[in-house]
């Protein structure tokens, strides 16, 4: 199995260790896969199978899985990490771990369906458990090679995207189908959760910038900002807006991050610039597409874009079955009749408690925040890994807007965060032992 690996893997003294360039090159990989699978112009795909694998993240969920094979084959011990952990995670994830999923097989109406959800979010655990492991050791220039192969997996998907957009209309009305700009990015639901992915990667991008010790290639590193900025903007995700600032309001409070200030007005004349370009070729009259429409603020749930409705109405549902759930997925169908379905509450609060009731999201909240807390206290004492850092608290701040922690790509992104944190961190101690 190990030899079964991608063989980029193995450009280390160990072939069972991964470098983060060979995860950024994993991650495109997964999302140009899944950009080619995964392609529409409605909310819908064509095929009920394969809107299902879109649903469940399968492409994303059965690499992770070859890699815990891998990992199990090249030395990654589960119980020996389990050992390590402190005790009050241990009862915090056998509490988790004994609840939270039986909602999903004994009383939701699609239980199938929310148990495979289910067993997705195991998967994830035990990949970002899995990774940790198996990282090799984080160096200056790490984090940079990564950044670099996510990059340019997401330029291929914004080609694809063009061309995707540019056959739209000869293979579309030829069917008689309305196309539905919004749900046509190839291998993304929606155009929000593809502008989250964009803004959890510009935020990596421009952290990295503030932080380079040296102007090493710093024209190239302002035309990818440009790009990634204008990118994500074209999106119209105000939810990516939020993040990136936030998090970077975060790095600068709590993570000590002080930019010289000539850099700091570059990479912030950069973010205007692409924020200028973006909406330039968005599709014509599309307010979707719009990062800020005078109309969608004359009223609080407007300016949420019909989020705080639909949070009352699931913190209803919540009500009806509040110790276990009412099962993964359950704003499918716990919405009022009134009100349009949504795949998922669009905030993990609500989400968490809705899907796996008290018994679950509590001991969720928990481990949620003792590994982000943890996380900051690490990067104050390790600076190169504080932009992954300052990317992971852009990641959980569009998580209170959009589903971060339920789609499997934007999870993913979550668990490597953590996973090259507590990486980063176990190498550095082992070092000081050394």
């Amino acid at each position: 199995m190990a030899s079964a690996f991608p063989s980029f893997v193995k450009s280390h003294a160990s072939s069972t260790t991964v470098t983060l360039r060979d995860l950024g090159i994993l991650w495109s990989g997964l999302l140009i896969a899944t950009a080619i699978v995964h392609r529409a112009y409605s909310f819908q795909t064509t095929s009920p199978l394969l809107e299902m694998l879109r649903q469940s993240g399968a492409i994303i969920l059965f690499a992770q899985l070859a890699f815990l094979l891998w990992a199990l084959r090249g030395g990654w011990s589960p119980l020996a990490q389990w050992r390590n952990l402190p005790w009050p995670v241990q009862l915090l994830g056998l509490w988790f771990a004994t609840t939270f999923w039986l909602s999903s097989a004994f009383y939701s109406p699609i239980s199938a369906f929310a148990s495979l959800l289910c067993v997705g979010t195991l998967i994830q655990i035990g990949f970002a458990f899995a990774l940790s492991d198996r990282l090799a050791v984080t160096h200056a220039d790490s984090v940079s090679h990564m950044q670099t192969a996510m990059c340019v997996g997401l330029t291929v998907v914004a080609i694809l995207t063009t061309v995707h957009f540019w056959s739209a209309t000869d293979a579309n009305l030829a069917l008689g189908e309305v196309i539905v700009w919004q749900a046509s990015i190839p291998g993304f639901i929606s155009v929000r959760l593809f502008g989250a992915v964009c803004g959890a990667l510009l935020t990596l991008i421009v952290a990295s910038a503030l932080m380079r010790k040296d102007n090493r290639h710093q024209l190239f590193h302002m035309a990818v900002i440009i790009f990634m900025s204008g990118l994500t903007v074209w999106t119209g995700t105000r939810a990516a807006v939020v993040g990136l600032f936030g998090a970077l309001l975060i790095g600068f409070v709590l993570l000590r991050v002080r930019p010289p200030v000539g850099r700091s007005v570059k990479v912030v004349l950069c973010i205007a610039v692409g924020a200028l370009l973006g909406p330039l070729f968005a599709p014509t009259g599309d307010p979707v597409f719009q990062l800020f429409a005078p109309q969608d603020y004359s009223t609080p749930n407007g300016t949420s874009s019909g989020r705080m409705a639909m949070w009352r109405a699931m913190f209803g549902a919540f009500a009806e079955s509040p110790v276990f759930g009412l099962g993964s997925g359950s704003s499918r169908w716990a919405m009022p009749p009134e009100m349009a379905r949504h795949v998922q509450p669009h905030n993990f609060v609500v989400q968490f408690l809705s899907d796996w009731g008290l018994a679950g999201a509590i001991p969720a909240f928990a481990l949620l925040g003792y590994a982000t807390f943890k996380a900051h206290l690490i990067g104050r004492r390790i600076p190169i890994i504080v932009p992954i850092i300052i990317m992971l608290d852009a990641l959980l701040i569009m998580a209170l807007f959009d589903g971060i922690l339920h789609f499997a790509r934007e999870t993913t992104m979550v668990m490597m965060c953590f996973a090259i944190i507590f990486a980063s961190d176990r190498q550095s101690r082992m070092s000081v032992s050394a």
